[in-house]
């Protein structure tokens, strides 16, 4: 079914189409009609996809396109001229034809097509809109997409049917171009993987394009190929020709059909593009006239002719083919040593930049290679000589020669031993440090690792051991000391123990000679022969679980190079729940200051429990509770312990000891309140904190349920802030590093022992004290709690508790009498353990030393004897009655006074009065002392002098002042301070007495008047700015400057003219101490030059001629530059007109005739056409039949 759709494009209701494709004018104007038709219609058979559905046959840029124009000039419009190929076989000649000559583009930018119209006449251009469904046109013609030049209109036309007017003296032609978008596909025949090059041959397959004549009954049976000019050879290529299967070029099995093969000429410049130009689509069979099919139904009486040679339709778009440069080129490399001679077989290593590699094992002097462009690295070598390297640069088609020298080597040297030159049997020789040389004509160079060989590499001999280097057919030694393999073994095993629990697990220390800590690859452990498995490995030890299922004596080897050691160990086989022994265990805060949660006890090893079940039975029973990650069967991680007790520790972390405190600031722990005063665990304190635990004195490296106890064992769970560093277990974390931050003590035989005697205290609480341990568990516990203690503090806490106890150890004590002073102490006895007193030799009555004191006699002490000393200093010595070596020195307190005065000339006395008070009693003695007579005391003389500068001194007696001395002073003088300009000086007198053999002196000063300044002229400073200035020198005193700004003027003193310089003066002027100074100073005036205008300018005409003008100076009138004669501009005729002056041109040309060409179809045609078929197909100047 065919659909009519008609758009106005100039006027109103132009035309309409009814359903069988009648056209009807209605009004005057110009309108497209597009037709469009169903392929399909899908009913309602049952089938519910797409029921009551219609579906299109064409493509919407297939869409048909009749331009309809109605009105009196509709067939007057003039001459389109559009042309194409030479019009063989077709209707409309070489006139453009709408529907078979589509024009091909690629890319984004459109088709392009010039043509020249008849003269005088405007084109504008109608371009479709495409959407997925349909084509339809908007707004109207326009002359977006033309350009016009020369009288040549060139379109830009997009995909679709485009539709141009070209319209002159009020009458228009139309004219519809069919435009579609092409795609290209570019195949490298020759190497499909690389870019094309001179030389290669190519194929160019079109896309999208499709048959335009496809076969029609008695009209047209055709085959198409796509019709190339090749600008290798100039040459016309094609696509193939099938003669019986017409039909394959609109399909995909079709693609030779629309495919040329062109080879790229081997000596063409890659610099030039490869375009291949004059596409058309080329036709050949049996046709009539292509158009035919608009003219009426074919006559099927009259037979189809051959077409014999073929035709072309349409145009096909420029194709250009990348050619590129060649990208390869032949190197010849040429190899000699170094004196010259010719190296044969040598191998050559190239590398580009891309890491692809070239090797070339040469068999002659020479060898050539075709390599790619860009730039080599080579590396040549043979045996016995060192290796060459270079870089080279290969340029596409530019062969080249490489010149290479090898040296021979002559011999070879180690210059330098490796590092390590001591091993121990077994090693492997590590060679890091050793330098090996290789001797050539030129001297020695240190050859790579790689290019010679050592033997041997393992080490077995022990002694010195010869190692040797080859370097081809050359060789060298140099010796390394092997020593014996020693390797040392501990474990946590004890030989000869009886074990009941079926499981044990215990650690492995193996270390070589040099202390390094052997791998567990290189530990074996047996178990009756048998091999156990590794459970962790870490920095420090290796840790296994030996699992007995042999009742009697078992033997455990334990293994590591030539060292073994075997322990005995005698399995008692328990049922499971059985109690198989007893482990100690406690849980302690050390770290954080904060003791033992749970002091050293008994826990019951059950027969298939592991650590972490024996933890949590002990928790549990001491009323805490615990929450934990993994189980107790497996994966067990202690994460926190709740319990009131906890809120003990001091949470704010105050409590950690200062030593641990100081470390963690060194690492950069930052230590936080504990939030739950009942909780202790993970992250408290620090992000490094937690719960850990050692056994037998060890960290081990697996959790607590990894871990099975044996009898005796100790476990102490310990908090840690600092991944274990803190408490020694550091290593526990994976790196023997940070096994910890200080040196731990061994606690675990004394905590054992304190366990013990915890488990005696808890069944009889007197224990201690009839023991007599008391003094010594409470120091053994503050040895256990205190974080950072020394192993000898730890063994002599152990020592003091022994077991048994050896209860107390008395030791005699003789009585001791009372004295005066000191009171007595009765016989008593003393235990040297804990210190306590028995006031009888079985140690069954305990007394005290206040109970066994004699109180002390007192003493009998009489009057005192006095000691006087020198110096007046007196004492009392009291005896006592009762026993005279008991005495008392007291020293007295001695107060003295003059009962006499000494006078100038008579002696006085001093009386001197010693007191002691002694028991509560008052003792005193006196002495003399002569005072001598004072003589005169004269001190200072009052000085006294006159206005004319004479002085005495009077001398005054301080004892008596009645005793008076005037003594005359001998005076001088001198000027002390100088007078200056602005300054008074001084002048200082002195006097000078002699008395009693003393000089004496006294000074009075007089002021000495300023002498003024004495300046003189000025000196003149001018600055660059035409500002001055003056200084002013004093003649006494040169350091007393005045500078003055002065005051300038100016004035032209010379005026400038156009051609001369003229003078400015400048006049500087200061006033200093009432007097005027002045100065001046030159500056010169530019001549001014001249200031021009314009005079006796005038434009030149058609006719006459114009002047320039002359430039004249407004100042002098001096003419500074001569004008110039413009030469008449004579007639610019246009359109028979001057377009300056407007003249007449003399004679006018005749407008040239109008071509009448083409094939020109008028709206009469086209409806006796229609109205002839019937059919909207026979209106459609362009319609293609095709399935989505």
């Amino acid at each position: 079914m065919f659909h009519y759709t008609a758009l106005d494009v100039d006027g109103t209701n132009v035309v309409s189409v009814d359903d069988s494709g009648r056209i009807t004018a209605n009004s005057a104007g110009t309108a497209v009609v597009l037709v469009t038709y169903d392929a399909m219609y899908v009913t309602d058979c049952g089938w519910d996809i797409n029921k009551n559905k219609t579906f299109g046959a064409i493509w919407p840029e297939n869409t048909g396109v009749v331009v309809v124009e109605v009105g009196e000039n509709a067939a007057n419009g003039p001459d389109a001229n559009m042309t194409i190929n030479n019009g063989d076989r077709k209707v409309a000649g070489n006139k453009l034809d709408a529907e078979a000559d589509v024009l091909y583009y690629t890319g984004d930018d459109g088709c392009q097509y010039t043509f020249r119209p008849a003269a005088g006449s405007t084109v504008t251009l109608l371009r479709p809109t495409l959407t997925e469904t349909a084509m339809t046109y908007t707004g109207g013609f326009g002359t977006d997409g033309v350009t016009t030049k020369g009288g040549d209109v060139t379109l830009t036309l997009t995909e679709g049917k485009n539709i141009v007017k070209i319209s002159k003296d009020g009458a228009d032609t139309y004219q519809v171009i069919t435009v579609k978008k092409a795609g290209v596909v570019i195949t490298n025949k020759t190497d499909p993987t690389r870019d094309i090059l001179p030389g290669d041959t190519v194929t160019v397959q079109l896309t999208g394009v499709y048959h335009p004549a496809n076969t029609m009954a008695n009209l047209y049976s055709l085959y198409a190929y796509v019709s190339y000019t090749d600008p290798g050879s100039g040459d016309t290529v094609t696509g193939d020709k099938y003669f019986y299967q017409r039909h394959l070029f609109d399909r995909a099995d079709g693609d030779s059909c629309r495919t040329v093969e062109v080879k790229i000429p081997a000596d063409w410049d890659a610099d030039e593009p490869y375009v291949l130009t004059n596409g058309v689509l080329s036709f050949y069979g049996n046709c009539k006239d292509i158009g035919s099919h608009r003219n009426s139904l074919p006559n099927l009486s009259i037979s189809v002719p051959h077409s014999y040679s073929s035709f072309k339709l349409g145009a096909l778009p420029d194709i250009t083919i990348p050619v590129v440069k060649p990208n390869t080129a032949d190197v010849t490399f040429s190899v000699k040593d170094d004196s010259g001679n010719a190296v044969n077989s040598c191998t050559i290593q190239l590398t580009n930049s891309s890491n692809d590699t070239v090797t070339i094992n040469a068999t002659a002097a020479s060898a050539t290679r075709t390599l790619a462009s860009g730039k080599w690295s080579y590396v040549v070598t043979k045996e016995g000589y060192l290796p060459a390297k270079g870089t080279l640069t290969v340029v596409g088609g530019e062969d080249q020669a490489v010149n290479v020298e090898l040296p021979l080597v002559t011999a070879i040297q180690v210059k330098t031993l490796p590092k390590k030159t001591v091993y121990t049997e077994g090693d492997t020789l590590n060679t890091a440090g050793l330098v090996v040389q290789a001797v050539t004509k030129n001297g020695a160079s240190t050859l790579s690792a790689d290019q010679y060989t050592l033997s041997p590499t393992l080490l077995k001999t022990v002694g010195q051991q010869a190692i040797t280097v080859t370097f081809g057919q050359l060789t060298t030694t140099f010796e390394v000391t092997v020593r014996e393999d020693i390797v040392t073994l501990e474990t946590t095993l004890e030989d000869g123990i009886t074990q009941r629990n079926s499981r044990m697990t215990f650690d492995v220390f193996a270390k070589d000679g040099d202390g390094n800590k052997l791998p567990a690859s290189e530990v074996t452990v047996l178990l009756n022969g048998d091999p156990v498995s590794v459970n962790w490995d870490d920095d420090t030890k290796t840790s296994y679980t030996l699992h007995f299922t042999k009742e009697g004596v078992n033997t455990v080897v334990v293994k590591a190079h030539k060292a073994s050691v075997t322990y005995t160990i005698t399995y008692v086989k328990a049922e499971p729940g059985d109690v198989v022994g007893k482990a100690v265990f406690t849980v302690e805060a050390l770290s954080l200051g904060g003791g033992y949660i749970i002091e050293p006890c008994y826990v019951d090893i059950i027969e298939g429990e592991n650590a972490a079940q024996a933890l949590a039975r002990l928790l549990e029973e001491r009323g805490f509770t615990y929450s934990n990650t993994g189980s107790l069967e497996s994966g067990f991680y202690l994460s926190h312990i709740q319990g009131d007790a906890l809120a003990g520790i001091d949470p704010t972390g105050d409590s950690i000891p200062q030593a641990l405190r100081e470390k963690l600031e060194e690492k950069n722990f930052d230590i936080q309140t504990r939030t739950d005063e009942t909780s202790l665990g993970e992250f408290d304190y620090t992000s490094a904190s937690g719960w850990m635990y050692c056994l037998k004195n060890v960290f081990p490296n697996v959790g607590f349920a990894d871990s099975y106890l044996s009898e005796g064992d100790v476990v102490r769970v310990q908090f840690t802030v600092a991944y274990g560093s803190d408490i020694g277990g550091g290593f526990a974390m994976g790196s023997g590093d940070s096994a910890g931050y200080f040196d731990m003590a061994n606690k675990d035989a004394l905590t054992r022992r304190v366990a013990a005697i915890n488990a005696e205290i808890e069944a009889n609480p007197y224990y201690l004290e009839q023991n007599c341990l008391t003094k010594a568990y409470d120091a053994a516990m503050d040895v256990l709690t205190t974080l950072y203690v020394s192993q000898a503090d730890v063994d002599a806490a152990l020592a003091d508790l022994p077991d048994p106890p050896v209860g107390h150890q008395l030791t005699a004590v003789e009585k001791v009498p009372a004295t005066c002073e000191t009171a007595g102490v009765e016989a008593y006895w003393k235990c040297s353990v804990c210190g306590k007193l028995f006031s009888d030799a079985e140690g069954k009555t305990e007394t005290t030393l206040e109970k066994l004191a004699i109180p002390a006699t007192g003493h009998a002490y009489g009057a005192p004897v006095w000691k006087w000393n020198d110096d007046f200093t007196a004492s009392a010595t009291f005896t006592c009655g009762n026993d005279t070596s008991h005495v008392e020195n007291v020293t007295a307190e001695v107060t003295s006074a003059v009962t006499t005065p000494a006078a100038c000339e008579t002696d006085g006395v001093r009386t001197y009065t010693a007191k002691v008070t002694f028991d509560g009693k008052d003792y005193t003695d006196t002495k003399t002392e002569v005072i001598p007579a004072t003589d005169h005391a004269y001190g200072e003389p009052v000085w006294k002098w006159n206005d004319d500068f004479k002085a005495t001194a009077t001398f005054t007696c301080t004892n008596d002042a009645t005793h008076v001395e005037n003594v005359t002073a001998e005076v001088t003088s001198a000027v002390t301070t100088p007078a200056a300009c602005e300054t008074t000086g001084v002048r200082t007198y002195t006097a000078k007495v002699t008395f009693d053999g003393k000089d004496y002196t006294d000074t009075k000063t007089e002021v000495i008047p300023a002498t003024g300044h004495a300046y003189g002229a000025p000196v003149w400073k001018w600055n660059d700015d035409f500002t001055a200035s003056a200084t002013f020198t004093c003649g006494n005193d040169t350091s007393h400057v005045k500078n003055v700004t002065a005051e300038v003027t100016s004035a032209v003193t010379t005026p400038a003219a156009c051609e001369t310089t003229g003078v400015r003066t400048y006049t500087a002027k200061v006033t200093f101490e009432d007097k005027e100074y002045t100065s001046s100073k030159t500056e010169v005036i530019p001549a001014k030059s001249h200031d021009t205008e314009l005079v006796g300018a005038k434009d030149a005409t058609c006719t006459e001629d114009g002047y320039t003008g002359n430039e004249v100076c407004k100042v002098c009138q001096t003419v500074v530059k001569q004008g110039e004669v413009i030469p008449a501009l004579g007639h610019d005729y246009k359109d028979g007109k001057c377009s300056r002056c407007g003249a007449e041109e003399p004679t006018t040309p005749v407008e040239p005739g109008k071509p009448t060409t083409g094939d020109s179809s008028t709206l009469v045609l086209w409806l006796a056409l229609l109205a002839i078929s019937g059919m909207a197909v026979t209106v459609i100047p362009s319609r293609k039949k095709r399935s989505r």
